[in-house]
């Protein structure tokens, strides 16, 4: 509703009789005290409001009327402020009192017997615990890569196929040049809970031996629930994949064979589809088998070529496009990890 100057000016007009004839009906002594009361009230701004509230001396008790000017009045009026929040107050009357000592008299709570949760000797911890709990809540979730190429890819995708899901989650940032590769990872996620961290983290890992190895290491059942852990899963692409072992006397520049290399062989490559790891002429770049693990008993191997296969991947016509514009299936379907 609008209120033309007519109108406010009429308005104002009646609250100024409805203001007198209170007056009229009050004591002299009554009548000094709303005078005053009103008078002070318009000359407050937020200098002298401050400066009124550092000098007045300290309210022992409840008073229902408070004096203009005294403590208990000063604070009320903080009260008509309704937009503001209890910490809005807090720095309000910290402002007139910079270098006090604050007290938080909790007698009353002590003595309540209608709480049953409120016990004095964990109330600071159990605060701490709620604002961190809603902090996790509301923070981003941060995501662990082994580095950096498996942070870009995996960036890509959630911009094509969740972008409104960015906003919410969190890559670590290789332009500070952190540490790479599954003992680094382990090391972080290790780190992470150590430190406390309240953000919901989740830990990346290759699915091929060199993880499976390092998560021997890393006792996941002990991790806190915020913390998960995870591989990439396998794919049929990897279940039947060409692989290229040592040399032999047949074969002096290795033999080709097919294997899965799910669990042994499986970086993030081997997920960004068919048509990026072919060559020009449709065979498969192979999986190398590289060190022997004695702890997994078995070997680890890597796609070789992998630079020619980020080349090729950057220079996809979808990497900008949006999940409308494509068709998700056939060489895509590998990409989205299913």
């Amino acid at each position: 509703m609008h209120l033309d100057d007519s109108e406010r000016e009429m308005l104002d007009a009646a609250m100024e009789d409805q203001y007198r004839a209170a007056l009229a009906s009050m004591t002299s002594e009554q009548r000094a005290r709303v005078e005053y009361d009103r008078e002070l009230r318009n000359s407050l701004d937020t200098s002298r409001w401050l400066g009124l509230l550092a000098s007045a001396p300290e309210s022992r008790s409840y008073d229902p009327f408070p004096a203009p000017g005294s403590r208990s009045w000063l604070l009320e009026l903080l009260r008509y402020e309704n937009y503001w929040t209890e910490r809005h107050v807090l720095r309000a009357v910290l402002m007139a009192f910079p270098n006090a000592e604050v007290t938080l008299d909790v007698t009353d709570l002590e003595r309540s017997e209608d709480r049953e949760d409120c016990r004095l000797i964990s109330m600071a911890s159990d605060s701490a615990a709620r604002t961190r709990r809603a902090a996790a809540v509301n923070g981003p979730i941060v995501v662990l890569t082994e580095g950096r190429t498996d942070a870009e890819f995996l960036t890509a995708g959630l911009n094509v196929l969740y972008p409104h899901l960015t906003d919410l989650i969190r890559f670590l940032d290789y332009d500070y040049r952190p540490e790479g590769g599954v003992g680094a990872l382990v090391h972080m996620v290790r780190a992470f809970t150590a430190a406390g961290i309240v953000n919901r983290v989740v830990a990346v890992f290759d699915n091929d031996t060199a993880a499976a190895d390092g998560l021997r290491r890393l006792e996941i059942g002990k991790l806190p629930s915020h913390i998960r852990v995870i591989q990439y899963p396998p794919i049929d692409l990897a279940s039947s994949y060409p692989t290229l072992g040592p040399p032999t006397v047949d074969s002096p520049l290795g033999s080709l064979s097919l294997a899965d290399v799910n669990g042994s062989a499986g970086s993030i490559e081997l997920y960004l589809g068919r048509d990026v790891l072919a060559r020009e002429d449709g065979t498969l770049r192979p999986v190398q088998w590289k060190s022997f693990i004695p702890g997994m008993a078995r070997y680890q191997g890597e796609v070789i070529e992998k630079e020619l296969i980020h080349v090729r991947y950057s220079k996809l016509p979808y990497r900008g496009a949006s999940r409308a514009q494509l068709d998700i299936s056939g060489n895509f379907a590998t990409r989205r990890m299913r």
